[in-house]
């Protein structure tokens, strides 16, 4: 009797508002003060619970979520129910003021105001502390995602899968590896015998590749008993920012082998490994297989063609691509949309929007929407933008631009901005500057411990004839000064200086 009673009340909470709804559809005006009406008005008497029960919070809880998300506007309809909720004194429910956070972050995406419905919560479970976390990661606030998950533990709640996965975004968009590495080591601790979930190990293998740690994305890879078409794209794209466009074509064809059907992003990273080898002969197998496969005129895959061919020199085949993609300017007409409709741009937005101009040639409007990010939305430069701007400036011939803009603005740039530069070198026949960018990119390569590929630099900068200035230091003793130079072995005392490392085991 008591749970039918439940059930009737819940139903009618549910009834009123689809009533509502429907009122509100000819007469819209300040639906929040429609509903949340006087105390004494036949509303809130509708409303009341059956005498001496208690609201079940469950279907509460789905009936208010319905009811918000019914509304033409989804955002206003979750006005009116947070009006409701506080009108009858309900915020004291953890698991509706829980679901009023998660209506928030999905339907405004105001994570002010999503923080302090949360901070107003009594008792928090693991879905309202996983709702903000991961809203905080989808919307690009990845400090904030990792500070509350450190939080959410610190306070004793166990996080869950989504808890562990907005975790890792955030690592992997602020390319924390130590902090990565922590919520591997707790995720090893806490799972059961049968191992980690797949997507978390498609999170970590994400984290791994944009953090360039390849050893420990092999290791996972390797240890997975089931990869998805996701793992395979993601150590794919790994050994292609690390630089490894051979090893990235070779697990491709791994893949081939094993019966997987390549998708649209495992394509456009191989077409994007044959450009960063200068491989057209690859790129032409990969092309005819993308042709064969139906995805020709998808954009991304399209994109990474044009850039394939620019790259190994085939201005021709660029071009008859290019002019094959329809809807080559549909990111910036719909970046200008948004802008119309007072849309605020993210990091991701401005990501696509200068490689759209990268690819299509447009310098001018791509250096526009580049300092406009800062100056007009707020929104900081990362590497990735960097990188898209340095391409943007080599692919129409702006070489000493591009190189002022990787030594003089930016402290530290990536492997693959030095690769893109070289290969602009040559395709515009700047073989001086070649030759005396090698050394930057060899002293790169050694600064992020890649030896393997500095080696085979050093290796083409014998061939070429390039020399690099030795590496110098030297101490003064009371007869003087002594004079070292790499690689080299001509001090008279020699002997003995060797004698000594070899005692404090260096």
């Amino acid at each position: 009797m008591r749970s039918r009673a439940l059930f009737l009340y819940s139903r009618r909470v549910l009834l009123h508002f689809a009533a509502f709804t429907t009122r509100s559809s000819s007469s819209p005006r300040n639906p929040p003060e429609q509903l949340t009406a006087g105390g004494g008005s036949p509303l809130s008497a509708l409303l009341q619970p059956p005498c001496g029960l208690k609201p079940d919070e469950h279907t509460l809880s789905k009936a208010l979520k319905a009811a918000a998300e019914a509304f033409g506007s989804p955002d206003c309809g979750r006005r009116v129910v947070h009006g409701f909720v506080i009108k009858l004194g309900f915020q004291r429910f953890t698991i509706l003021m829980t679901a009023l956070v998660g209506l928030v972050i999905r339907n405004s995406g105001d994570l002010r105001e999503a923080g302090a419905l949360f901070d107003e919560l009594t008792e928090r479970d693991v879905v309202a502390w996983t709702s903000l976390i991961v809203g905080y990661a989808q919307r690009g606030h990845y400090q904030e995602s990792l500070d509350l998950f450190r939080r959410m533990v610190s306070e004793k709640s166990a996080p869950n899968s989504y808890s562990y996965s907005g975790a890792l975004s955030a690592c992997s968009g602020l390319r924390l590896l130590s902090c990565g590495r922590e919520i591997h080591a707790r995720l090893l601790k806490v799972s059961s015998h049968e191992g980690i979930e797949p997507v978390l190990q498609n999170n970590l293998l994400h984290l791994y590749s944009r953090c360039q740690d390849l050893s420990s994305s092999k290791k996972l890879f390797d240890a997975m008993p089931d990869r998805e078409i996701i793992s395979w794209n993601q150590m794919i794209s790994c050994y292609l920012e690390c630089g490894l466009g051979e090893d990235s074509l070779n697990l491709f064809a791994r893949m081939i082998s094993c019966g997987l059907g390549p998708d649209r992003f495992t394509y456009a990273t191989c077409v994007d490994a044959c450009g960063y080898i200068a491989s057209l002969r690859q790129g032409i197998q990969v092309h005819t297989r993308i042709v064969k496969d139906g995805i020709h005129s998808d954009l991304v895959v399209g994109n990474a063609l044009v850039d394939m061919y620019a790259r190994c020199g085939s201005v021709g085949a660029a071009k008859v691509v290019f002019d094959t993609l329809s809807s080559r300017d549909a990111v910036l007409w719909t970046f200008e949309q948004m802008l119309a409709m007072k849309i605020k741009p993210d990091e991701i937005t401005f990501l696509a929007v200068l490689s759209a101009c990268s690819h299509g040639g447009l310098v001018s409007r791509g250096w526009h929407y580049f300092r406009s990010m800062k100056e007009h939305h707020g929104v900081s430069a990362n590497l990735e933008h960097y990188s898209c701007v340095v391409d943007l400036l080599c692919r129409s011939g702006y070489l000493d631009e591009a190189l002022f803009l990787m030594k003089q603005i930016l402290p530290n740039p990536s492997v693959s901005m030095w690769t893109t530069f070289l290969n602009s070198c040559r395709i515009h026949g700047n073989d001086g500057q070649i030759h005396g960018n090698l050394v930057a990119l060899s002293n790169v390569l050694a600064a992020q411990s890649h030896w393997n590929e500095t080696g085979g630099i050093r290796r083409r900068m014998k061939e070429e004839n390039v020399k690099k200035e030795p590496g110098c230091s030297w101490v003064e003793t009371r007869d003087g000064f002594h004079v070292f130079f790499a690689g080299c072995r001509s001090h008279p005392k020699m002997h003995e200086i060797l004698q000594a490392l070899h005692g404090l085991n260096f």
